[in-house]
């Protein structure tokens, strides 16, 4: 049924409006009421009691939106042309935040809409391959994953001109600087290295695009790569490799984080770090003990290898 709540409207696309005209408006109110996009309602002066304007809900958010905003308005604008249509209502309510998927039962109550009128709406959608559904807890539209992609894409870029010394950038860095953690971004991630646009090597990302290395830290990472290549299982510590190369500590971290992130070396501890190609070699020699043996005792690998028990 129907409710009273006293509350202030503030106008978002002019300082007045003429009667029998349009705007967009938003109505704090001093108490909670219950309400939803499409639900109609009338403005009344307390004194004298006259009828005002009337309108129909398009947005519940408690936040305060900027006046004069090109975004906001034509974001409204396009929510206020999709009232009447289930299809295009419900992927204007996906495109409010890309990074977000939204199940089948938010997407009804933003809507207003029964489980069923949604579901058919996404039927439709989905046959006009306008929505990406792999569940009905992960719903987003093709427009607003293409979104995601472009933020994501923009983030990695970010990190880039921020740390340049680096390689690239694990999947907590760029969930970081986003500041948002969505199974999105992993599906953006994907996406973004098949388009091209980014590459992954040992699960970190690097923008194809970016700046080369700075060309004496590379050489450096080269030397490295070398010196790590002869000592097989028997590896350097950070400090006696600076001790040796005449290099500060964090010349020789940054370099190390360079093999790292480009897969060429694996930091298989604090301190400890191996060229790629030992530790496949050592992962074939695993495999083939395994299947001679059955079994054995862990500290026997060391011996197979040639390594020590450190490593």
């Amino acid at each position: 049924g129907a409710s009273e709540a006293v509350g202030k409207i503030r106008l978002l696309e002019a300082d007045r409006v003429e009667a029998g005209k349009e705007t967009f408006a938003q109505i704090f109110l001093e108490k909670p009421v219950c309400a939803f996009i499409r639900d109609r309602f009338i403005l009344r002066m307390p004194s004298p009691a006259n009828t005002v304007a009337g309108g129909v809900i398009l947005e519940t958010s408690p936040l305060r939106l900027r006046r004069n905003d090109s975004v906001i308005l034509e974001r409204l604008t396009t929510r206020w042309q999709a009232l009447e249509s289930p299809e295009e209502l419900i992927l204007s309510l996906l495109s409010d935040s890309p990074l977000l998927p939204k199940s089948l039962e938010v997407l009804s109550h933003m809507a207003g809409l029964q489980n069923s009128e949604t579901q058919a709406a996404l039927d439709e959608l989905k046959n006009r391959s306008s929505i990406i559904q792999q569940s009905e807890s992960f719903i987003v539209s093709v427009k607003g994953f293409k979104q995601a992609c472009d933020i994501v894409l923009q983030s990695i870029q970010q990190l880039h001109r921020e740390q340049p010394l680096r390689f690239a950038f694990s999947c907590a860095e760029i969930v970081t600087q986003l500041k948002q953690n969505t199974p999105l971004v992993q599906e953006a991630l994907i996406r973004l290295v098949d388009e091209e646009k980014i590459v992954c090597r040992e699960n970190a990302y690097r923008w194809t695009n970016a700046p080369n290395l700075d060309p004496k830290l590379i050489a450096l990472a080269e030397t490295l790569e070398t010196i790590l290549r002869q000592e097989r299982f028997h590896t350097s510590s950070l400090r006696e490799l600076a001790e040796h190369l005449r290099k500060p500590v964090n010349a020789i971290d940054s370099a190390l984080r360079v093999l790292v992130e480009s897969g060429k070396v694996k930091r298989l501890a604090d301190g400890v770090f191996l060229h790629d190609e030992h530790v496949q070699w050592a992962k074939n020699q695993l495999v083939d003990a395994l299947r001679r043996e059955g079994s054995f005792e862990t500290h026997l690998f060391k011996n197979i290898i040639g390594s020590s028990r450190k490593y």
